[in-house]
């Protein structure tokens, strides 16, 4: 998908900004290498906005229907996207900083932080997979899902069959805050 594609883009730029980095602290040359080590500039502006990128793919997933139809409770997803944004800007600032000597999956193996970021974006996942967590958001969220078929059901009846697509529902949408969708209730409560 696009998010592996720009986060491997910036892992493989990272790599190549430390080597950049090195080599201008150094005063020598990368052999073998298209890039010097006065490059560093350019190299930081293109891997940090690949970085940024996948985080903005992601979470322009998590507000795709895919996700409602995966996920029992995906508002609990949207943790995801400042634990991956942490992630990105913590292997980015530790290149900066000349701290960053290994392979980028090597050095992300090795750092605390790293580690602990992705334990917690697997444990999202995890997390969101599980129906009865999507009531508790959803009731954290303000609407349960009660309410959210109840809706559903008053909009079937009450538009006409030209007025009933999807952009015209009342709880459209997937953002944070938005609760649960019509499907997403369909399938944590067994509703059809």
């Amino acid at each position: 998908t696009g998010v592996t594609l720009f986060l491997f883009l910036s892992l493989a730029l990272v790599k190549r900004y430390a080597e950049a980095h090195q080599a201008r602290a150094n005063a020598r040359s990368i052999p073998g290498r298209g890039y010097f080590g006065d490059d560093v500039h350019a190299i930081l502006a293109l891997g940090t906005s690949a970085g940024v990128a996948a985080v903005l793919l992601m979470a322009t997933y998590l507000q795709s229907s895919a996700v409602s139809v995966l996920y029992p409770a995906p508002a609990v997803l949207w943790l995801v996207i400042p634990l991956l944004f942490y992630w990105i800007g913590n292997l980015w600032l530790k290149a900066g900083r000349g701290q960053m000597n290994d392979d980028p999956v090597i050095f992300a193996l090795r750092d605390r932080a790293s580690v602990v970021s992705a334990a917690l974006i697997v444990a999202t996942f995890i997390v969101a997979s599980f129906p009865s967590v999507a009531g508790i958001g959803h009731h954290l969220l303000g609407r349960s899902c009660a309410d959210v078929l109840s809706a559903d059901r008053r909009f079937a009846t009450s538009s006409s069959e030209a007025a009933m697509s999807h952009s015209h529902w009342p709880y459209s949408g997937s953002s944070i805050g938005s609760g649960p969708t019509p499907s997403a209730c369909r399938r944590s409560t067994g509703v059809h």
